[in-house]
């Protein structure tokens, strides 16, 4: 009912109001449908879930590789794609972000700005280097996050 509602409203030169698009079980707020859908907002990336999850997928990462080399990586590297960073916001850069041995700073309205540094013993190992490649849609959509991972 909502989205012919918002069809109607929309063909009558109407406001249909805002909403982010993706995974209605990962992000609740893509609930109601019927609105304008928008990819995501890169400045609110990586939210805290997907720090929570690129933190599970780093240190499993990590623990990986110890287990085949008996120690752990000097250098990682990951590609950076538009339609998975819209779709976990921001997973994977939550994982480069963690290998660096860094975290991110939400601000009030859940926008991250800045870093802080994950103390040594906080981190329990090693800082790790982390080499990017992104897909020309990516840095167009989150040209912001690469500035914060450089």
């Amino acid at each position: 009912q909502g989205e012919l509602n918002a069809l109607v409203n929309a063909l009558n030169g109407g406001y249909i109001a805002p909403s982010p698009g993706g995974d209605a079980v990962a992000n609740p707020n893509t609930l109601p449908t019927g609105r304008n859908l928008f990819s995501v907002n890169a400045e609110a990336t990586p939210s805290e879930s997907a720090w929570d999850k690129g933190v599970l997928l780093a240190q499993k990462t990590l623990e990986t590789y110890i287990e085949r080399n008996g120690e752990l990586p000097r250098k990682v590297s990951y590609t950076f794609w538009s339609s998975e960073f819209i779709e976990t916001e921001g997973a994977t850069i939550a994982q480069a972000l963690y290998m660096l041995g860094v975290a991110p700073i939400w601000d009030a309205f859940g926008r991250v700005g800045d870093l802080r540094l994950i103390s040594s013993s906080e981190l329990g190992r090693p800082r790790i280097d982390v080499v990017v490649q992104t897909s020309g849609q990516f840095r167009d959509l989150a040209a912001s996050r690469l500035a914060l991972l450089n």
